[in-house]
């Protein structure tokens, strides 16, 4: 949240009920951007993206609370607000004035189940498994605690942000080990010798965590969408190549091999299954990345007889 001027990444708060994850929320928001009456302001999901952008443009940190489902289009304009978007509307009352809003901004989201979010998202997210609570306190035991270690917090962070900007010019990331958000790993590696001086920190690797993060996040992609398992399936083994259209085919009669004819009927009616062979290469060109992570590399290959065709096959070394 401190770092200026670079891409943000978002922070995903996941957990069952009782693992306070909109205290947490609260607290992080209260570090570095105290708004609100106490200082623990967060905001509801909302329902158009002009509502989103009126919220953004007034705080420094996004926190959106509770949200159980999120659709397309919110997923894809939280992700461009994290790495900088803007909006521009005609100014109420008027015919050809413009109203522009343009933000770039860390966020936080809590009560999500991982498999409802969009894979540009996931791929800009850090996702944090909030465990339940034990040891209840009161909320008023709670914050007063909260305020009277935050601006000791601060500090610590600013001193680490200090840190940061001093090495940042300095550090380098080898090629193989580049995440998509290289500006945000770049900016947390050159703050790891103050981030070190934490005892349970000192011996840690921010790019082998951040890593093994992004692949349990991918992991859970796949696994939660039914599109996405029978692909893991269907790549793995000797691969497999032919058209969207076949390529539903095939899907379905897994399905229904796995399922049973019923269960099968009932996903592929659902709003999660693609309702027609360009929906399922839409729906495939999202999920590479996340492929690619487990191990399979899918893509698309114009064949003189067949047209476009897609390619599935275990990414196996040159």
């Amino acid at each position: 949240c401190l770092q200026p001027a670079r891409p943000f990444a978002l922070l995903l708060l996941i957990g069952p009920a009782g693992s306070g994850k909109s205290t947490r929320t609260r607290l992080l928001r209260l570090l570095v951007d105290p708004a609100g009456v106490d200082g623990t302001l967060v905001a509801s999901p909302p329902r158009e993206g002009r509502d989103l952008f009126a919220v953004a443009s007034g705080t420094h940190v996004l926190a959106l609370d509770n949200v159980s489902h999120i659709p397309q289009w919110l997923s894809d304009l939280l992700s461009s607000i994290a790495t900088g978007s803007g909006q521009a509307t005609r100014r109420l009352y008027t015919d050809n004035e413009l109203a522009v809003v343009q933000v770039r901004q860390p966020v936080i989201l809590n009560g999500i189940d991982i498999a409802g979010l969009g894979e540009d998202l996931m791929d800009r997210a850090i996702a944090i498994s909030c465990p339940p609570v034990e040891g209840a306190q009161t909320e008023a035991d709670l914050w007063d605690k909260a305020r009277k270690a935050a601006t000791r917090i601060l500090g610590a962070l600013l001193n680490a942000a200090v840190v940061a900007l001093k090495n940042r010019a300095s550090v380098s990331i080898p090629p193989d080990r580049r995440p998509r958000m290289l500006d945000f790993a770049t900016w947390v590696k050159a703050a790891e010798p103050a981030l070190h001086q934490v005892p349970s920190w000192r011996d840690l690797d921010f790019l082998e965590l951040y890593a093994v993060n992004r692949r349990q996040a991918s992991d859970e992609i796949l696994e939660a969408d039914p599109v996405g398992a029978l692909l893991l399936k269907l790549g793995g083994d000797r691969g497999w190549e032919g058209s969207a259209s076949e390529l539903l085919d095939t899907l379905e009669g897994m399905l229904e091999d796995e399922r049973g004819p019923e269960k099968a009927d009932k996903i592929i009616r659902g709003k999660r299954w693609p309702s027609a062979p360009h929906v399922l290469g839409a729906r495939l060109r999202r999920l590479v990345p996340q492929l690619k992570a487990a191990g399979i590399v899918a893509r698309q290959h114009r064949s003189g007889t067949r047209g476009r065709i897609w390619i599935l096959e275990p990414d196996v070394p040159f």
